[in-house]
């Protein structure tokens, strides 16, 4: 039976041997880790109990220390009352300090900084401030905000005396554990200390530069704050702020900062950004900006403003000039591994010497769904895009207009054209891909060279091609696109016929005999049918759960053409026919296909009268579907 006293692996030895093995060096003692040893007829005593309890928590503290320290749920800071800025709320929640101590707040408590007047003896009395400081009310500066254990004595009891003589006394009964706020000031290096780049210095001194943050173990950092003249400016909880976790994640010593640490980084770079974002919008500044007129430094892998990349022209204005930066797609389910891999590499110092910022490479991303990667890729090579610097990237202090014009001219000039019909068809595919976000991907990429000499083969898989080909002849002919398909293989290059028959082929097409005359309908509006042109037509249908969308249109549109006894509707194949012919002469076929996704019950239901509306009515137009589906697809409600 296990011993819970003794503990199951632990040897017992007599003094004898003990200091023969002290005397050798053999023994080492810990003077935390000693209790009383209990007994039948020993006296208890007061002394003894305590004893008996600090040990206990002392071990406790060691096991915290060892699993790891910092915030382990909520714990958050907000500004308080936007009508008074003086006031901060805490949210609810749970960790554990450098010294191993838990500390628990029930509920959000709201506190107000300027009606805390014995903020000041406390810093003094726990050693965080050694000069008299201003009152709150007209302090200005950056401030830690931190949680730190306290105990108070209450409840007294009476107690019995110990002596015949001594007077009964009454002595307080319970230790009561409390946690107390508190403000650490922190100081930035340096003399670039302006009032709107505190922020930014605070972020680079303690991700990049890698300065201590001076607050005592028994604390709990939470925020780091900025006041101006009692006011809160701006609440910053990555900044100090460390999930529980193991503190010192660099096991190989190669001097890798710890992983909370880069962590932290990538969180409060985020916030950050989204903070910069706001503040632009409300004062109409524009997304287009460098990010060297808020950071100086940012995180190897983060968001950044889509308006900061302009695909007219092939320019991005977010990163230094001297960084070699490129654009990319990736599937979108693969951002969260290359953000976890981004762990391990350094952050980027927007003020590093220019050599530094030469070897830096960085890659900005575009996430697309899988579905969609492999005709993308063929449509958008070569890949990746080399973008130009604009004037807005480059830092002020370091390059002249000359030089940034110098640079320029050494970089790949991105292709555009005024003319639409004969715009670049990749510039157009990227313009679509960037319009509608307002937020990008980038990473920093690794200084490796690699071989292009693969080992190994290539293997050419083929099938039976002639026969799937027959089937789909088969299947164009009882469609009656047979005619129109041979039309446009002599209208288009080998490999336009080549990228034609593959998308033909798709199983999907068979499903879906208006998603075929749709995808024919687009291929004959094409001014010019080359490869490209079927790629980018191909990827319009290629959303998943399309089929099923456009068997739902099919079902609404289609008249019945037989009746219940059997017998044919006269005219019904006819105008099933023209009204799919309006309908994809519309070219809108896609779009129509993701409207009626989002429509449900009486919404579908109005839509599809007043769609069928229009393609039963002689007189109105394939303009005029275009136009229903573009209002309706805007706007589904």
């Amino acid at each position: 039976m296990d011993n819970f006293i003794q503990g199951t692996r632990r040897e017992r030895i007599d003094v004898d041997e003990l200091r023969r093995l002290k005397k050798a060096g053999a023994v080492f003692l810990d003077a935390r880790r000693r209790r009383p040893l209990w007994f039948d007829g020993r006296f208890l005593k007061a002394h003894d109990l305590n004893r008996e309890q600090n040990y206990f928590l002392t071990r406790q503290a060691d096991l915290a220390v060892a699993t790891g320290t910092g915030v382990i749920d909520g714990l958050e800071v907000k500004i308080g009352d936007k009508a008074k800025a003086t006031c901060i709320v805490i949210g609810a929640g749970h960790g554990v300090t450098n010294g191993g101590e838990r500390l628990v707040i029930a509920k959000d408590i709201t506190i107000d900084l300027a009606d805390i007047p014995i903020i000041q003896r406390y810093n003094v009395a726990l050693g965080l401030s050694r000069l008299p400081a201003p009152p709150l009310r007209s302090r200005s500066g950056l401030y830690i905000v931190v949680l730190r254990p306290l105990e108070f004595t209450a409840n007294p009891i009476a107690s019995y005396p110990t002596q015949i003589d001594e007077k009964r006394s009454l002595e307080d009964g319970e230790i009561i554990e409390a946690t107390a706020v508190t403000l650490v000031p922190y100081a930035l290096d340096g003399n670039m200390i302006e009032a709107g780049r505190r922020r930014a210095q605070a972020a680079d001194q303690i991700f990049v530069t890698g300065s201590e943050v001076n607050v005592p173990s028994s604390c709990l950092p939470l925020a780091m704050i900025e006041l101006e003249r009692g006011n809160v400016r701006w609440i910053d909880n990555h900044m100090v702020r460390r999930d529980m976790g193991m503190a010192y994640s660099d096991v190989l010593g190669f001097g890798l900062a710890p992983r909370p640490l880069r962590q932290a980084h990538y969180k409060q770079y985020q916030a950050m950004l989204t903070d910069v974002i706001a503040e632009r919008g409300s004062v109409d500044r524009g997304l287009r900006f460098a990010a060297t007129e808020h950071f100086l430094s940012l995180p190897a892998a983060g968001r950044m403003p889509r308006a900061a990349v302009d695909m007219s022209n092939g320019t991005q204005a977010y990163f230094p000039a001297e960084m070699d930066v490129a654009l990319s797609i990736v599937p979108e389910d693969e951002i969260a591994t290359l953000i976890e891999e981004s762990m391990l590499l350094p952050p980027c110092e927007l003020a590093a010497p220019e050599k530094t910022l030469e070897a830096t490479s960085i890659l900005i991303l575009v996430p697309v769904p899988r579905n969609q990667i492999i005709s993308l890729i063929k449509l958008l090579t070569p890949l990746p895009v080399v973008l130009k610097p604009a004037l807005t990237a480059t830092r002020t202090h370091l390059k002249s207009v000359d030089a940034v014009t110098a640079l320029r001219a050494k970089l790949p000039v991105f292709k555009t054209s005024v003319a639409v019909s004969k715009v670049d068809l990749s510039e157009t595919a990227w313009r679509s891909l960037v319009k509608d976000r307002e937020l990008l991907w980038y990473v920093r990429c690794r200084n490796l060279n690699y071989k292009d000499d693969i080992a190994g083969e290539s293997v050419s898989v083929t099938t039976d091609e002639s026969s799937d080909e027959d089937k789909m002849t088969d299947r164009l002919k009882e469609m009656g696109l047979d005619d129109r398909i041979a039309a446009l293989k002599g209208k288009g290059t080998a490999a336009a016929n080549l990228a034609m028959v593959k998308l033909l082929l798709s199983p999907k097409f068979a499903e879906s005999k208006i998603m075929a005359w749709g995808v024919v309908r687009e291929l004959e509006d094409a001014e010019k049918l080359d490869e490209r042109v079927v790629l980018t037509i191909a990827r319009r249908y290629a959303e998943a759960g399309m089929v099923d969308d456009l068997k739902r249109l099919e079902a609404v549109i289609k008249e019945t053409e037989k009746r219940e006894d059997g017998t044919e509707i006269e005219g019904a194949a006819e105008r099933n026919r023209e009204r799919a012919e309006k309908l994809t002469d519309s070219l809108k076929l896609p779009e129509t296909a993701m409207l009626i996704r989002k429509l449900e019950g009486e919404k579908f239901r109005k839509f599809s009268i007043e769609l069928n509306t229009i393609l039963d009515d002689k007189e109105r137009t394939k303009d005029d579907v275009s136009k229903l589906i573009e209002d309706k697809y805007g706007s589904p409600s």
